[in-house]
């Protein structure tokens, strides 16, 4: 069975005409295109799969065969996104992380399970809701488990903050500058250690003579 629903990433519902398939489609190709992007592998991947959906419900054939293996037998508020849908995701997600051991977790898993969450459908649910307490919110939980990730992947999810309102702009730089000095300090605590190490080990060795 299809794991991803094209719908909910070009954003239109079950019964969208072809016309509002294709509007959708150009909206999110213009705001996603890896031209205005540069290197953010997030929102390639999310070019990617606007495209995907659109190569299939554009096609009549494509979608009635892809409608039958998704849709069948599913009601349709049971595939509804809301922005408290998507703060109970990363309220799980965070739920589950929080007593996670850093050196054993996976974290490719959790890149993905934060990818789908941001994904073009939902941010654009986010944008029209213009919900920001619970706006705020999503940031607040995504934030306390970004640490988990790379550098690179905590700014390719940050960078998805924009497409969506809240007030929550102090908090993230904020958060960047201690990420940034965590980073640092991880990168270089051993030649640090070392260095401290050689002048500990060369005063002795003065003072011993």
């Amino acid at each position: 069975m299809q794991t991803k629903n094209y719908y909910q990433i070009l954003g239109v519902p079950l019964q969208a005409s072809t016309v509002e398939i294709k509007t959708a489609y150009r909206k999110l190709a213009l705001q996603y295109h890896p031209d205005k992007n540069g290197n953010d592998l997030l929102s390639e991947e999310t070019f990617r799969e606007i495209n995907e959906a659109y190569t299939i419900l554009s096609d009549k054939n494509k979608r009635a065969a892809y409608n039958h293996e998704h849709f069948a037998g599913i009601k349709k508020d049971e595939i509804v996104i809301t922005p408290d849908y998507i703060f109970q995701s990363i309220h799980s997600i965070r739920k589950k992380n929080e007593y996670a051991d850093p050196y054993r977790m996976n974290r490719d898993a959790l890149l993905s399970q934060l990818q789908k969450l941001y994904a073009a459908y939902n941010l654009s649910v986010l944008q029209k809701e213009s919900n920001l307490p619970v706006n705020n919110a999503i940031i607040d939980e995504t934030l306390t488990v970004l640490k988990f990730l790379p550098i690179t992947d905590q700014q390719n999810i940050i960078r998805q903050f924009e497409y969506f309102p809240h007030n929550r702009q102090g908090k993230i730089i904020n958060y960047f500058k201690r990420q940034k000095n965590i980073f640092f300090w991880e990168k270089y605590k051993f030649a640090f250690v070392l260095l401290i190490t050689i002048i500990v080990c060369a005063v002795i060795y003065f003072i011993i003579r």
